[in-house]
């Protein structure tokens, strides 16, 4: 009976010590899955970090262009004043320079027709 007792305490510490070394291998295995689920995450992290920063930046820079592009939409609006204002003084301009050249060839006809064409007035009497 001595054997058996011995014999089955052996088989117990046997089966204990594969069970503790299973348990072990297991915790091991556990704890590597856990330790690369974390670099995972630390990775996901700071690229999105990376992003979060980018996106930053680029409404940043956006907002900047928007600004630029108002300026230059309010410099062409007064160009396009300007340009405006000219095209009419230039149209003023054409037309009173038409109106002098019929003044000056009504003149140098004037000047170039005989006298006697020229209709003298009436003398009342002096």
């Amino acid at each position: 009976m001595k054997v058996v007792i011995i014999l089955f305490i052996v088989v117990v510490v046997i089966f204990s010590f594969v069970l503790a070394f299973n348990s072990t291998k297991k915790a091991g295995n556990a704890v590597d899955e856990l330790n690369q689920e974390r670099y995972a995450r630390m990775t996901a992290e700071e690229s999105l970090e990376k992003a979060k920063s980018k996106i930053t930046s680029l409404e940043s820079e956006l907002e900047r262009s928007k600004g630029k592009l108002d300026s230059l939409e309010k410099i062409v609006q007064q160009k396009n004043v300007v340009v405006d204002d000219l095209k009419n003084r230039l149209d003023k301009t054409s037309k009173n320079k038409e109106d002098l050249e019929k003044k000056v060839g009504e003149l140098e006809k004037a000047v170039n027709t005989p006298p006697s064409a020229v209709p003298q007035p009436a003398s009342g009497g002096i």
